[in-house]
């Protein structure tokens, strides 16, 4: 277990990483081609970094878009940055306290706070990343349930 924890942090970290570089040159086909290289790498945990790609790709073609286009994307890259850390806090949570009723509250939480926004396009980033982690999730209350904690 330990070591899924460890490849989800790298993954995560990883990820991040990215998304931050990407902000300070704002260079989309380096992001894209690190992403995708990313699903290469030889990771047990690859059907998550698959999603997560998926995920990230299309959010940050459409920063990008947007800040070819001189919008000011402050508020956006605000929401990400509260999406990315509510989830990880989310995520630590669950590992700490293996509660599943707390996990899917926290969810909806999240869901109904950028609903309430109206950005379809934050709301799907959300949705789809809610969706991604519950199959890490659901997997740690298996592990947890069967005493493998």
């Amino acid at each position: 277990m330990q070591e899924k924890i460890e490849d989800i942090k790298y993954i995560q970290s990883t990820i991040w990483g990215m998304y931050k570089e990407f902000l300070e040159n704002e260079d989309f086909a380096a992001y894209k081609f690190k992403m995708y290289a990313l699903i290469n790498e030889c990771n047990p945990l690859n059907y998550f970094i698959k999603n997560l790609v998926h995920i990230w790709i299309p959010l940050v073609k459409w920063l990008f878009d947007s800040i070819k286009n001189k919008c000011d994307v402050t508020e956006t890259k605000n929401c990400i940055k509260h999406i990315q850390n509510f989830v990880w806090s989310m995520y630590v949570s669950f590992l700490s306290e293996q509660n599943m009723k707390k996990w899917n509250e926290s969810m909806g939480v999240l869901v109904k706070e950028y609903a309430k926004k109206g950005d379809q396009q934050i709301l799907t980033f959300v949705q789809n990343l809610l969706i991604a982690w519950c199959l890490i999730i659901s997997g740690f209350a298996e592990e947890f349930n069967n005493g493998n904690s």
